[in-house]
């Protein structure tokens, strides 16, 4: 996988480089799946896993990139949006000429399946306010932060991914296939093996390595990767 700064206006698009290039926008009306992981899909053209990525763009601020693929799977990593907000911050963000357009929120919005929630409300600034409560070890805990501080890269981006070792076929928000490409890693949800890389069964969110002081950038500018629109083809591997 590879991101390609992108022009203004262009958002978050995902390309299928081994489908001939074809281009998934990272929009609502295309999420395909969001149990266990987030899954995009435009006709019948697949992108899983795309939820720790995209964290990392909207966590930095990041309004216009090409994500290259040559699978149907956003590599895992170890877990977290951590590695992706490394390499991001390790090449650069270039703000842009186009000012950047904003959705504001009016009214209470929220969405309920039985005990779960999720709301949006009007508010001066940007705020986190979530709680968890899991079964032992993981348990309960809350979380606020305020993105426009900063506090991303710092207190989210390390957040990583756990299971538990009672339910080894499907893992809490432990991505899976929908179908294995060819020379794919097993598929996790239907092996009782436990992938390395992703520490122990239980695990809180990590300590993070790095206190970076990023967030959404506080200019009215996009931004993309360290280009000017005119070389914006230029890639930059991450």
């Amino acid at each position: 996988m590879r991101l390609i700064p992108a022009p203004a206006g262009s958002g978050i698009v995902f390309r299928r480089s081994d489908l001939d290039n074809y281009e998934i926008p990272a929009t609502g009306r295309n999420v395909a799946k969001v149990s266990y992981a987030t899954s995009l899909m435009r006709q019948g053209v697949l992108i899983s896993t795309t939820e720790h990525l995209l964290s990392a763009f909207i966590g930095l601020g990041v309004d216009n990139v090409i994500v290259e693929i040559d699978n149907l799977e956003v590599p895992i990593l170890d877990g977290s949006s951590l590695p992706y907000v490394e390499a991001i911050l390790a090449t650069g963000l270039k703000r842009q000429r186009r000012r950047r357009e904003y959705l504001r929120i009016l009214k209470d919005v929220e969405v309920r399946d039985g005990s779960k929630f999720i709301g949006v409300y009007p508010g001066s600034g940007y705020q986190i306010d979530y709680r968890i409560d899991f079964p032992a070890p993981i348990g309960a805990d809350t979380f606020v932060g305020d993105l426009e501080a900063g506090a991303y890269a710092s207190l989210i981006a390390p957040a990583r991914t756990f299971g538990f070792r009672q339910s080894p076929e499907r893992p809490a928000a432990l991505p899976g296939r929908v179908r294995p490409p060819q020379g794919a890693r097993p598929d996790w949800r239907s092996s009782s093996r436990w992938p390395s890389h992703l520490g122990p069964r239980c695990c809180r969110a990590r300590r993070p390595r790095d206190a970076y002081r990023a967030g959404p950038a506080p200019s009215a500018r996009p931004l993309s990767l360290g280009t000017d629109d005119a070389d914006h083809r230029a890639a930059h591997r991450a």
